[in-house]
């Protein structure tokens, strides 16, 4: 399993799709989220994908 850092998640996308991250990125997470792909834990701030 992988996990990263929200703001260093963003950044990384945001490099790659410039402007439009802003659009994509929460509904891409909420997505994955729903598709139980995507795990937050809140006090670390970590994001972690379930392959």
């Amino acid at each position: 399993m992988d996990s990263c850092n929200y703001n260093e998640l963003y950044k990384t996308v945001e490099e790659h799709l410039g402007e439009d991250a802003f659009y994509l990125f929460l509904p891409s997470l909420n997505f994955l989220f729903l598709l139980g792909k995507l795990k937050y834990d809140i006090g670390s701030d970590m994001l972690e994908m379930i392959i």
